[in-house]
């Protein structure tokens, strides 16, 4: 079993935290030496993913003998791993410098001065009293996902399942288990009446159509990730620890 950090944003992080989300999805990166598709091999069927991903010279539908293909690897674990949440947090600690940047600026390192006691991090969820945001002072300051270390994190899932599948396979009720439960919304559209009146009319949202916002502001400036390009995605199943 093997133990690896996984990156959750915002309110998501609330939903794995309680134990509303348990399935996560992630792009898949290719290598630059192979087509950036996955063909369906009969030779590989059953060696642990259902999709593999070929070189040019062998397509999943061209069999020789044996066969070429490479199993693709999903970088964040495989049934039975272990993944410990990352999600921003507070820490109290204090800045020094570091040396210089490549453009000569002054380069900073944040030094926590608490860990391993209680209260020695905080949460979005739960955040300290008073919020540091210079430099100069000591005190408790925000800190992004990708900075916290393995002893502030308050979460860790368990793979059930990982799987490479298109983006756009995902259905309603699996885009509810990724913490998108939609309600339906309210708009307010004009109305052609003698009075001009305004009503609200009530629009369904599908959780469905929820994600694909979500997922398509996260990879804005990525093109061939949008949800039109319908990229291949690994789709992670976990448990929480401790429910």
């Amino acid at each position: 079993m093997k133990s690896r950090p996984i990156i959750f944003s915002g309110a998501l992080a609330g939903e794995v935290n309680t134990g509303a989300k348990d399935v996560t999805r992630r792009p898949i990166k290719f290598r630059p030496a192979v087509v950036s598709r996955i063909e369906q091999c009969s030779l590989c069927k059953g060696g642990g993913f259902e999709w593999i991903e070929c070189c040019n010279e062998h397509s999943g539908y061209d069999m020789r003998s044996p066969c070429q293909c490479r199993w693709p690897k999903c970088p964040h674990g495989e049934p039975g791993d272990e993944l410990w949440v990352r999600e921003a947090h507070y820490l109290y600690g204090k800045w020094v410098k570091s040396g210089l940047t490549p453009t000569g600026r002054q380069a900073w390192r944040f030094v926590p001065l608490r860990w391993g006691t209680a209260n020695c991090v905080f949460y979005p969820d739960n955040p300290p009293d008073s919020i540091c945001t210079k430099k100069t002072e000591v005190g408790w300051f925000k800190r992004l996902a990708r900075f916290m270390p393995r002893w502030a994190s308050r979460t860790t899932l368990t793979v059930k399942d990982v799987r490479a599948e298109r983006l756009g396979d995902i259905t309603e009720e699996d885009a509810k288990r990724e913490g998108f439960d939609s309600s339906p919304s309210v708009q307010s559209c004009s109305i052609h009446t003698a009075a001009s009146t305004l009503y609200p009319i009530p629009l369904e949202t599908s959780s469905r159509s929820e994600f694909m916002e979500y997922w398509d502001a996260m990879y804005a400036k990525k093109p061939e990730l949008l949800s039109g390009a319908n990229p291949w995605v690994w789709r992670i199943e976990f448990e929480r620890k401790g429910i």
